[in-house]
């Protein structure tokens, strides 16, 4: 079942990471959505209705949550440069993905959405200087420290995660 849950493997992340390395994971970030828009060209309506895995989300859930996901990533990204030492809020990732719009609105809003989205976060992680990859928040899931640095290759981690789960129902 782990395979089915971590289709590329749980992430590896790290306290410390190299600059190359987090430039290689900004350009993942920054070419996500088109990676995402190559996989789901290829799926039916009813493949994405399908769930990846027994008790897992639909392909369309998938999608959503991306979108959720990464909007709240990028937030963070934006708080952690301007807010000065900053608890980000969590959220329930498992409840938003069963809010109402998730069934009722087609895909299509989340991929524009994470194009945008993406176009702007890419943007300024490589805009801003490398000293800024050191800032941190706070999380209020087990009072954690997360760098940017590693919020930065964690998210690269997490939309090829996901696309791995979309190749589970559509290979």
């Amino acid at each position: 079942m782990d395979h089915l849950r971590y289709p590329i493997g749980k992430p590896q992340l790290r306290e410390d990471y190299t600059i190359e390395e987090i430039k290689n994971a900004i350009s993942t970030i920054k070419n996500f959505p088109e990676q995402l828009k190559a996989q789901l060209v290829r799926m039916s309506k009813e493949e994405l209705a399908t769930p990846y895995r027994p008790d897992g989300w639909t392909g369309n859930q998938v999608v959503h949550h991306l979108a959720d996901s990464h909007m709240h990533a990028y937030a963070r990204t934006k708080y952690t440069l301007v807010e000065q030492p900053v608890t980000i809020k969590g959220y329930n990732e498992a409840e938003w993905a069963l809010t109402p719009e998730v069934d009722l609105v087609p895909i299509d809003a989340s991929v524009e959405i994470l194009t945008g989205l993406h176009k702007r976060w890419a943007g300024l992680l490589e805009a801003i200087d490398a000293d800024y990859f050191e800032s941190s928040y706070l999380h209020p899931e087990g009072n954690r420290e997360w760098k940017l640095k590693k919020v930065v290759n964690l998210y690269a981690w997490h939309g090829a995660h996901h696309i791995g789960h979309l190749k589970l129902i559509c290979p």
